[in-house]
């Protein structure tokens, strides 16, 4: 019985004990210390301020493999930036704003978003796991609205498990510590693993190359992009909510009014919306209704591509845009946004 008593005790040590790992992890790692002071942020805000651009694009590699720069401004005469980042979404997006673009002093003409779908207003997409690091270092030392929107929406939508699981991660302060342990650990692997080579640089080359799709067993499924979007969207908002605890969107047009630019929302079609692979989704027309009323009531505007004709030829892989078709993407853009301008085309 001793022993059962002490394997007991044991357990309990490990797991109250490991939180505290991570609380002291989160003294180096947490937004505000100098691992994510504002560097980033600093050198973005430097560049907007010297490019001072008419235009500015913000948005994931839907925008940057979509909009070609150069035919941009020979289009429109204007100037453009482009802020963005691969995999980021709605919640990097207002930090964008919040923390580079008002700031910065800068006053484009127009700002253009691009999104696709429902990402608009999904709060929580591409905030944890692998893209937590990028999503902390974009906030300040305090962020109300993320604390507001994006935790507080979670625990409302996921009910009581997700209020635990978050009320845990309040008291021991971690939110994306376990990721950057993963990497850590992943870091020491490498290094234990590395003697007798050319270091750790080369070993993870090596294991890249050693584990890749085209080294695998043939029967073994790969990372199906679009199954993998499927599950996404299922998990995703099915109705447009325009209260300010439930997505960033509300945040964004209230920080666009008070800097003085204006905001436009530009929703891309996907691959499988254009080559028929994917049934249509039930909610989508209404959803994207209301939230045209909503952005409109709200003085922003909202473009979509529903109805424009975009040749399946033009993509590439998954739902970017082929280099070779994004002139064209662009002056099909340019075409259709042009009278959001002042003075118009």
């Amino acid at each position: 019985m001793l022993r059962g008593y002490l394997q007991s005790a044991l357990f309990l040590l490990v797991v109250l004990s490991a939180p505290l790992v991570l609380w002291a992890m989160r003294e180096q790692d947490r937004p505000g210390t100098k691992r994510h002071q504002s560097a980033d942020l600093a050198a973005e805000r430097a560049r907007l301020s010297g490019e001072n651009p008419d235009v500015l694009f913000i948005g994931n590699s839907m925008l940057y493999t979509r909009i070609a720069r150069r035919e941009f401004r020979k289009l429109s005469g204007r100037t453009n930036l482009f802020l963005s980042n691969a995999a980021t979404a709605s919640a990097c997006w207002y930090l964008y704003l919040k923390n580079i673009v008002a700031p910065s002093g800068v006053r484009p003409e127009v700002i253009f978003v691009f999104f696709r779908d429902e990402m608009l207003t999904w709060p929580e997409y591409r905030t944890g796991s692998f893209y937590t690091d990028y999503f902390e270092s974009l906030q300040a030392d305090e962020e109300p609205v993320v604390e507001r929107v994006l935790y507080a929406s979670q625990r409302d939508r996921r009910g009581l498990p997700f209020h635990v699981a978050n009320g845990v991660r309040s008291v021991y302060g971690i939110r994306g510590q376990p990721e950057r342990m993963q990497k850590k650990l992943h870091d020491l692997a490498l290094d234990l693993t590395s003697l007798g080579s050319d270091g750790k640089r080369s070993r993870r080359g090596y294991m890249n190359g050693r584990f890749s799709l085209e080294n695998l067993r043939p029967d073994l499924g790969g990372d199906d992009a679009k199954l993998a979007t499927r599950r996404e969207a299922y998990d995703g908002p099915q109705r447009f909510d325009p209260s300010p605890d439930a997505s960033f969107l509300p945040h964004m047009i209230d920080i666009a009014d008070e800097a003085g630019f204006r905001l436009c929302f530009y929703r891309v079609k996907k691959r499988e919306d254009v080559d028929g692979t994917r049934p249509p989704t039930p909610w989508l027309p209404g959803y994207l209704e209301e939230l045209r009323a909503y952005v409109e009531s709200r003085g922003a505007l909202l473009f979509d591509e529903t109805a424009d004709p975009v040749p399946a030829a033009w993509y590439s892989d998954g739902d970017h845009i082929a280099l070779e078709h994004r002139v064209e993407y662009t002056r099909m853009f340019w075409k259709k946004v042009g009278g959001a301008f002042p003075g118009g085309r």
